[in-house]
């Protein structure tokens, strides 16, 4: 009988790899470059690990060096959604993102209504962030947008 957790990740990575290919061309297709079929993709990546040697383990593992140039950073603002809740009497909040990472199971993060509108766009849903210093840190004088 061949078990369960054998067949699911064989399963996940044949995911992976479909995933892998999906990826791989979108950008030959971005790059304008001839796109492979999935057969010849396969071929190539079961191919490769076979003609690796010693030696192309043996080079220098920095990680400086992979990085080419570092990513510009946006700037970015809070907004102050000005959306009223349902009893038009407060402002509507949402949930802290970073709150909610930091928040245990079964405690509740805390509420803004502050949010980031190019990472909304972007995200395509919304990024509410605090624009208090941590609650939860003692001592942390970051708010919840700086981390």
């Amino acid at each position: 009988m061949r078990k369960y957790y054998k067949t699911l990740f064989i399963s996940l990575v044949d995911i992976a790899m479909v995933n892998a290919f999906i990826v791989h061309k979108l950008a030959l297709r971005k790059l304008q470059k001839p796109v492979p079929t999935h057969a010849v993709f396969m071929r190539r990546l079961h191919a490769n690990p076979l003609v690796q040697t010693s030696e192309n383990f043996a080079g220098n593992n920095d990680l400086e060096e992979l990085v080419t140039q570092p990513l510009p950073r946006a700037p970015h603002t809070l907004q102050k959604l000005e959306e009223k809740n349902k009893a038009k009497a407060k402002n509507r909040q949402w949930l802290c993102k970073v709150c909610s990472a930091f928040a245990g199971l079964g405690v509740r993060s805390f509420e803004t209504s502050y949010f980031y509108a190019t990472c909304t766009r972007s995200k395509r849903g919304r990024v509410s962030l605090c624009n208090k210093a941590r609650r939860l840190d003692h001592g942390s004088s970051l708010t919840c947008d700086q981390i």
